[in-house]
């Protein structure tokens, strides 16, 4: 039988719930819950360089696609967010007009996917060839993080894999994925289902 997703301390469970996550004791990682209140603030390329500033060094890779009338973004991370080690992917899309913020910024703010636009995703991360832990989770924004870990974000690989909710999508995301630099033997395709290996970063990294 799985353990309870608890700490066993009724308070803790609730502050950690209130920042947006839980617990699982069976591997000792904070994740991120369905309707975290993070959910609400959308994603846009000014998050990724205000990293560095507080103290969080990170590989990130986003991968831009066309569906269904929408831009979509799928992002991979990987890192030492200050105290913490882990990782994420995120699902976002936009059927809206880039924004303006003059002198700053110029481009797409997504949302975070909704209920339609969850997605199964898996990952496991590793450090060097010694994997710490994994998540399976039909979500927007799945994630894990080992409270006190430390690496540098080149000594980690996420293992991935996503399920695309059609053939359409699919083309699309494999599409992005080779816009992005990876070539068609860095990733499998089976059904819906795609898999591949972030280590190395193909796009642009953020400013540190």
């Amino acid at each position: 039988m799985a353990a309870p997703l608890s700490t066993g301390d009724p308070e803790l469970d609730l502050a950690i719930a209130a920042a947006g996550y839980r617990y699982d004791p069976g591997q000792n990682i904070f994740f991120s819950r369905l309707n975290a209140w993070q959910r609400n603030f959308g994603y846009f390329r000014l998050y990724d360089e205000l990293l560095a500033p507080l103290h969080m060094i990170l590989d990130c890779e986003p991968i831009y696609f066309q569906y269904a009338g929408k831009r979509w973004l799928i992002e991979f991370w990987k890192g030492q967010y200050a105290m913490v080690l882990g990782c994420e992917i995120g699902v976002y899309n936009t059927d809206r007009e880039d924004i303006e913020i003059p002198g700053i910024y110029s481009g797409p703010f997504f949302d975070c996917a909704g209920d339609q636009d969850l997605l199964e995703m898996a990952c496991t991360l590793y450090h060097h060839d010694k994997p710490l832990f994994t998540r399976r989770d039909r979500h927007w924004w799945l994630t894990g993080f080992i409270l006190g870990g430390f690496a540098n974000p080149e000594e980690l690989t996420m293992e991935i894999c996503l399920t695309l909710k059609d053939g359409r999508m699919l083309a699309g995301f494999s599409r992005g994925l080779e816009e992005a630099g990876y070539d068609r033997q860095e990733y499998s395709i089976s059904g819906t289902g795609v898999s591949l290996c972030f280590d190395i970063p193909r796009t642009p990294q953020p400013g540190t």
